[in-house]
């Protein structure tokens, strides 16, 4: 920790600053920087990120099936991309879910995607706490390919990170056509527009 507060305070700007350019994913991203490495805007350049080539509309069924099976998602299903850093917000993705119940979570499960197994009994007994846990399935990390088919499979994506950079994922879910929810934070509005 101590050595990543020395690389963030020391070493960063210090790169910055002698760069002939700084690359960057999002508008969002440049205003972070200019404003915390004290460079000048010239020096920076946004680049959009896309999403993979992998991301797009399945229209197998029987390897949609087979995914369905495979990740125990027998329902409709809301789809969300987990982390144990806070930021990911996934305490709230599951209070979120559970106010859901008396109108139309009943019918839904929601599966949260690439939390390691060593933290899903913490997030396990809050869906606990809120009377969902049987309604929540854990996926653990997952090949992409596997992600595309879910992103499909889902009725919805939410992503209410509280910060990022780009949010590659919700770019992800609209290729392959799957509604999305976002935050208001960092980067999303920009990646997100109107569209999600």
């Amino acid at each position: 920790q101590r050595l990543g507060r020395l690389y963030r305070r020391l070493i960063v700007p210090l790169a910055a600053r002698r760069a002939e350019a700084i690359v960057t994913v999002s508008n969002h991203s440049q205003r972070d920087i200019l404003r915390h490495l004290n460079v000048k805007e010239a020096k920076t350049h946004v680049v959009w990120e896309a999403p993979n080539r992998a991301c797009r509309v399945i229209t197998d069924n029987n390897e949609l099936s087979r995914m369905r099976e495979e990740y125990g998602l027998d329902r409709s299903f809301i789809l969300a991309l987990a982390g144990v850093d806070p930021r990911k917000n996934t305490r709230r993705i599951i209070e979120a879910f559970a106010l859901l119940q008396d109108d139309v979570a009943r019918d839904y499960q929601l599966a949260l995607v690439g939390l390691p197994s060593s933290a899903q009994q913490d997030f396990l007994q809050h869906a606990q706490n809120l009377g969902v846990a049987n309604q929540v399935v854990f996926t653990g990390f997952i090949p992409e390919e596997d992600l595309v088919a879910l992103y499909n499979l889902a009725q919805v994506f939410v992503y209410p990170s509280l910060y990022e950079g780009f949010g590659l994922p919700v770019l992800e879910a609209m290729a392959c056509g799957t509604p999305v929810i976002t935050s208001p934070r960092g980067s999303l509005p920009e990646v997100a527009g109107d569209a999600a």
